[in-house]
């Protein structure tokens, strides 16, 4: 907390070589995130717990973001995949949206992203095993929000593998656009 920048640049670093893409791909992103990590690192009262989770947590998304903008370069054809008759389920929190969601994404022909997919944006099918580690580290992740947290469980019911809303992919939603430099 004493240094964010240096935090910044190692959790960047790490989300680049997992990303296999440069942050250049997308600067005023990871510099939005940078400032988002100083202003974090200035909440007087956060715990070295909350610290790490925040770390943690903008590190996956910094790197998702970038996987995902590698992604659309190597394979732009992905921008233009038709979602056909999308479901959103909209509403505020405490009010059954994640129950709704489940129950809607239940039967067969529909699909809602699974948690584990959110935490690791990428296309599975070229790499079975790259899938099942993926998989493993967000059941790990999974249970840790449990453990640390035993009322998450009743406040919003999750797995790794159960679909999961779009909060996780809202901040690195990518239009597909070059990045600004």
């Amino acid at each position: 907390m004493r240094n964010p920048d240096g935090a910044f640049e190692q959790a960047l670093a790490k989300a680049e070589a997992a990303a296999g893409v440069s942050a250049d791909i997308d600067r005023a992103f990871v510099d939005d995130y940078r400032d988002l990590m100083r202003r974090f690192a200035k909440v007087r009262d956060i715990s070295f717990l909350g610290w790490t989770a925040t770390v943690s947590e903008l590190q996956m998304r910094m790197e998702n973001r970038l996987r995902i903008k590698r992604l659309h370069a190597e394979h732009p054809e992905i921008a233009h995949q038709p979602i056909d008759r999308p479901i959103v389920v909209v509403g505020l929190p405490r009010t059954a949206t994640t129950l709704a969601h489940k129950v809607i994404a239940a039967p067969e022909g529909n699909r809602a992203p699974m948690m584990w997919e959110f935490h690791h944006a990428d296309r599975f099918d070229v790499d079975p095993k790259l899938r099942e580690q993926r998989l493993k580290k967000a059941r790990r992740v999974s249970a840790a929000v449990n453990v640390i947290t035993p009322i998450w469980e009743t406040i919003h019911p999750s797995t790794a593998e159960t679909p999961e809303e779009c909060v996780l992919a809202l901040p690195t939603a990518s239009s597909g656009a070059p990045a600004s430099s």
